[in-house]
């Protein structure tokens, strides 16, 4: 109904672009594509919002036109297994969505996201087991690395000498000197 797609509307660009984005970061051979849904959203019916999520990671890879009504035709006939589940357990944000690509042998790749703001902005929260905070807009960079003193000015002289300018960027680690993830929107 008119006033559910207004809930949802916000949510479906969100939707779009963690589908997109996790496509990016994930292998090309995928079984299982799991999608969680935290808050509010996940008392709504999420089948718009989950056939954004299947058309934006399909939008890359597929030749033919994908769209939210046919996403999920291309994703079985891709052997890709879609599963969603609506949680009511506990979250770090009052609405969330997780999107998981599970590889074959099992390994997940995962983004979580959310809306910030009376602006609905799309907000990556988590890649893969790392907290970050950034955009879903413009151009995005995923860097893991070892957290040592002078990554981020190196990381910064890099993109400058190929004139990309940051506009935004989050670090997350672990622990010090360990691994850490560098997430840069221009």
């Amino acid at each position: 109904d008119a006033h559910t797609f207004t809930v949802l509307r916000p949510y479906l660009s969100l939707a779009t672009k963690l589908g997109s984005t996790l496509q990016q970061i994930s292998p090309a051979q995928i079984e299982l594509l799991r999608i969680t849904y935290w808050g509010g959203i996940a008392e709504l019916d999420t089948r718009p919002v989950t056939r954004a999520v299947q058309s934006g990671f399909l939008r890359r890879i597929c030749r033919e036109n994908v769209n939210d009504v046919n996403a999920p035709h291309f994703m079985k006939r891709m052997g890709i297994e879609v599963a969603v589940i609506n949680s009511s357990t506990a979250s770090d944000f009052t609405e969330l969505v997780r999107v998981e690509a599970i590889a074959v042998g099992g390994k997940p790749y995962l983004l979580e996201g959310t809306l910030i703001g009376t602006g609905n902005v799309s907000r990556i929260t988590r890649v893969n087991q790392s907290e970050v905070e950034v955009d879903l807009e413009g151009h995005l960079l995923f860097l893991e690395n070892r957290d040592v003193p002078g990554i981020v000015g190196l990381i910064g002289t890099i993109l400058g000498n190929y004139g990309v300018n940051i506009a935004r960027m989050s670090l997350s680690r672990k622990k010090f000197g360990g691994a850490a993830l560098t997430a840069g929107e221009g």
